[in-house]
């Protein structure tokens, strides 16, 4: 809703600020400085782009009928859409066993150094 977007453009808006401030920081250490600012750049003018969108949708939207539908759906009005449904889950857990541990598997992520 309205509120979710408010929130939405200052978490693009703090997104922008810090690559820019990163990008301003290895200008400053000599550490690929250059590249840095041509990223920053890049991600602020895509995120420019979903600001604007965002702004666009505080006015322009479908909020008042996603409540309606949404309080069909709680109130049970759209029950008879899962009717005939087959239950996809078969035998078994739903949720795949999470027991901790190490891993059986092996490491194939890119080690960051």
């Amino acid at each position: 809703g309205f509120l979710g977007r408010i929130v939405d453009i200052g978490a693009e808006l703090f997104a922008m600020s810090a690559a820019c401030v990163r990008a301003e920081h290895l200008r400053g250490t000599g550490e690929h400085g250059r590249e840095a600012y041509q990223l920053a750049d890049a991600f602020c003018r895509q995120a420019r782009i979903r600001v604007e969108e965002l702004f666009t949708r505080l006015w322009s939207n479908t909020d008042d009928l996603d409540r309606r539908v949404v309080d069909g759906v709680l109130s049970g009005t759209y029950t008879w859409l899962e009717e005939g449904v087959v239950d996809p889950s078969g035998e078994g857990p739903w949720i795949a066993d999470a027991t901790p541990g190490p891993s059986v598997r092996e490491n194939r992520h890119r080690p960051v150094h």
